[in-house]
This record gives structure tokens, C-alpha cells and sequence, in this order.
């Protein structure tokens, strides 16, 4: 099974999608994402107000998009304080990975937190 299309980064001021499959960009880019400059099916959701940030990720979450664990950007972390701040609300999915998470095969699960 292939990686499938995760939000990597999660921080104030931005969100970062690593896409698995190039026709599933329209969404992300009718959202206001833009390639990045640097990283090949890396996607950045920028702004200034960190409320966009933490509505942005609330909709990718509705949108069914799991979260990288720290094995591979950290994304879930951000979450889970936000979350204890009263930033965001809900159940959100992330993907653990086991072994190499840079490897196109490692092993991973999707779960719920």
C-alpha cells in the first residue's frame, strides 16, 4: 500500500500536504494551496492569521486528509496542542509509520486520535 496523501506540516502560519497522486491537487489548490519551490507533491496553505491555520486544518480533516506523525513532520503534534488550547475540535486521523516512514513501502497504519 502507498502513502497516501497527508498533511506533514501544521504550524503557525502555515500547512504543508505531501500529495501521493498529482490528480488529487485541483482540491488543495481551489483551497489557496500552492506548490512548493523546494519539495516535488508538496503543497503550502499560507497565512498570517493562525485562525485560518487551525480552520484549514479542521477542513482537511473533514476533507478525510490524516496527519504525519512525528516520524515524518510532526503534524499531529501541532494538532493534539491545539487542540488542548481550544483551537480546534474533534477527532482527527493520523498516519504512524513503522520503519523507514521516507520509503516508499514502509509500513504504516491510519488511526483515529
Amino acid at each position: 500500500m502507498s502513502k497516501p496523501t497527508m498533511v506533514t506540516i501544521a504550524e503557525s502560519g502555515r500547512v504543508g500536504l505531501e500529495v501521493a497522486v498529482e490528480d488529487d491537487v485541483t482540491p488543495f489548490l481551489n483551497l489557496g494551496f500552492q506548490a512548493s519551490k523546494n519539495h516535488e507533491r508538496v503543497y503550502l496553505f499560507r497565512s498570517p492569521d493562525e485562525t485560518d491555520v487551525f480552520s484549514m486544518v479542521e477542513r482537511l480533516r473533514d476533507m478525510g486528509i490524516p496527519l504525519a506523525t512525528h516520524r515524518h513532520g510532526g503534524a499531529d503534534y501541532f494538532v493534539e496542542v491545539a487542540r488542548t488550547k481550544g483551537f480546534v475540535r474533534g477527532k482527527f486521523i493520523r498516519v504512524n509509520f513503522f520503519g523507514n516512514d521516507f520509503d516508499a513501502d514502509a509500513p504504516f497504519k491510519v488511526e483515529e486520535f
